[in-house]
């Protein structure tokens, strides 16, 4: 194969790869284009998020599609109903996350990442679907590794370069150049320009990787002497660990969960890049890592798979573990086609990911339907138990006495259930004899001003929707006699502090992981006024700072202790933080959920 390192041939790669993947060069354009004209000054909209995400998940989806039919004759209508259902899907792609983004639903980061998981699996086995170039499939996508490798360091050069060039310009000749220019330059550099140069180097015959005998002898390098011993690292010490826990007889720890799947990633890597050179090579580490690998993973999966089926027969399904156990059962489907049938296809393992990945996204098993499915019939059985239902409306929870214990936890798990599908789904999980007013609803109540029958200027921010929300939610949960239990530990202690000193205020200090981005802490009420704060947090000292009108606020985010103390000795403490400005913000109730284990909800008077 030449070795091309012309400007000529770059020239006329690029023009080819323009003619080849128009689609998804035109949409690294918009998405430059997007950013560019977004960052420069304007409002970072959740539209917006969601449209550069939506863009760039339809580079790699177009991509796959364009060298899927480069190498197969087929209709010209088929063609365009391919890339007309492509477009539907990016379409509902976006109204999802934008969706998302503006209500606070689900787990937007998780629902990402499996969509880019799925398209860029496209692009590794779409065009090799029907055929048996096992071999040449391993060079097409050895080809992609590398030419993603050669685009990230020729486009970080190219921009560092001209950066670094402009940076001169403006000192040595004193032109100024505002700082959008550099993010302009990464923009087009790290977009159109990236793309255009990958697509370069894509291979157009692909039937003809099938007999290429090129094998990087870098590539078996890194392989044999650094991905391989790592995993055999993760591997002895995972061994060890399952030792440990059958001598002590406990469950395995959730940090385990998290270990085997960077192994299984690792490993999976490291299997699929030497593969090939179990033919060709002498060495015997990679023929028996290539023999074995699979049937060292059996006792690893089945220890996972007794880890999260337990705590989902106790605790219930969240997305989290619904993925957990689809990856288990993945690579348990991996393990029987390799480990159990003669003829191996190196295209089963993105294939079988991408089906498990695209049944957790959409139909009837999807990880938001198993969780919703999983967490309503929690919430009956409880609701049942604590016989708050009487087969036609919700009753209070009574408490038989103040010994009833078990009843007690029960009615705090309740609540913490409930809470959990207000928060992540925006339901109760028991309707319709249990309702809550939807985000949806509210953002239009609150767009609409009632009283002057005009609509808001300004987008209601999604911290404000919940905000709303979770004020009828507290409302609701009073009515049923609901509480968590940190709630009630809080009522007692204000109550006690009260008995002992009437004019003292309460500060709570807190160490905890707060329920909201720190940029989203807005609307905090003061003396019936509303006002709007933005915030960062500083690792170090771990204080929490308030930003309103320019100045800095910041009160104490230390170990969760009670403090009493009068305003006048809070102020006095904190004037050396923030010289001419202080703030103190007192607690009027803060709720701790056990299952999450967090802070989930603060309300609180912000003193100037």
């Amino acid at each position: 194969m030449k070795a091309k390192f012309s400007i000529s041939d770059l020239l006329t790669d690029s023009k080819l790869a323009v003619s080849r993947f128009i689609i998804p060069i035109l949409l690294s354009m918009l998405g430059a284009g997007i950013a560019i004209y977004t960052f420069n000054g304007k409002e970072l909209s959740d539209t917006i998020i969601s449209l550069l995400i939506t863009v760039g998940l339809g580079i790699s989806l177009f991509f796959a599609v364009a060298i899927f039919f480069e190498n197969r004759i087929l209709s010209i209508w088929f063609k365009i109903g391919a890339h007309l259902i492509a477009a539907i899907v990016l379409v509902c792609i976006f109204f999802q996350l934008r969706e998302m983004q503006l209500f606070g639903l689900e787990n937007a980061p998780l629902l990402i990442v499996r969509y880019a998981i799925i398209f860029h699996l496209l692009v590794s086995f779409l065009p090799f679907l029907g055929n048996k170039l096992n071999i040449g499939f391993w060079h097409y996508n050895r080809i992609l590794f590398t030419r993603i490798l050669l685009t990230a360091i020729f486009i970080a050069t190219v921009y560092l370069g001209l950066a670094a060039a402009l940076g001169a310009i403006s000192q040595l000749f004193g032109i100024k150049i505002v700082p959008d220019v550099f993010f302009d330059l990464w923009a087009i550099c790290f977009g159109p320009v990236s793309v255009i140069f990958f697509c370069a180097g894509v291979p157009k015959d692909l039937k003809g990787l099938e007999t290429t005998d090129e094998y990087s002898n870098i590539l078996r390098i890194f392989v044999q002497f650094v991905l391989i011993p790592l995993v055999l690292i993760y591997l002895i010490i995972m061994y060890a660990y399952f030792g440990k826990i059958v001598i002590e007889a406990n469950l395995p720890k959730g940090f385990l969960t998290y270990f085997i799947h960077a192994m299984l990633v690792l490993g999976l890597y490291a299997y699929l890049l030497i593969y090939p050179f179990q033919f060709v090579s002498n060495s015997k580490l990679i023929r028996l890592y290539t023999k074995f690998f699979f049937f060292v993973l059996i006792p690893v999966i089945t220890m996972q798979l007794v880890g999260i089926i337990t705590r989902i027969n106790q605790y219930g399904f969240t997305e989290e573990r619904y993925l957990v156990l689809a990856t288990a059962l993945c690579v348990v489907s991996m393990i029987v086609y390799f480990v159990f049938l003669r003829k191996k296809n190196l295209i089963f393992i993105p294939v079988v990911i991408f089906v498990f990945t695209l049944i957790s996204l959409v139909g009837p098993l999807s990880a938001t339907n198993i969780t919703l499915w999983s967490r309503k019939n929690r919430i009956e059985m409880m609701v049942t138990e604590l016989k708050m239902f009487d087969g036609k409306t919700m009753k209070p929870f009574k408490e038989l006495s103040n010994k009833d214990t078990i009843n007690i936890r029960k009615s705090e798990d309740l609540y913490d259930e409930i809470y959990y599908m207000v928060d992540e789904y925006d339901v109760t999980g028991f309707e319709p004899y249990l309702k809550i007013k939807s985000r949806q609803q509210i953002n239009n109540e609150q767009l609409l001003d009632s009283q002057k029958a005009v609509v808001r200027s300004e987008r209601i921010s999604s911290y404000e929707i919940k905000s709303i929300q979770k004020e009828e939610f507290y409302k609701i949960m009073g009515q049923l006699n609901l509480k968590s239990s940190l709630e009630g530990d809080l009522a007692d202690t204000v109550t006690a502090m009260a008995a002992a000193e009437e004019t003292r205020e309460i500060l709570f200090r807190l160490d905890c992981k707060l329920p909201f981005a720190i940029t989203e802490m807005t609307d905090i009420q003061k003396d019936g006024s509303s006002s709007t704060y933005s915030s960062s947090t500083s690792k170090e000292n771990k204080e929490l700072v308030i930003i309103k009108k320019g100045i800095k606020y910041r009160f104490n985010m230390g170990s969760l202790l009670n403090l009493q103390s009068t305003y006048a000795e809070i102020s006095k403490t904190m004037k050396d933080l923030e010289p001419k400005s202080h703030a103190v913000l007192v607690m009027k109730k803060l709720i701790y959920s056990v299952n999450r284990k967090e802070i989930v909800e603060v309300e609180g008077i912000l003193c100037e």
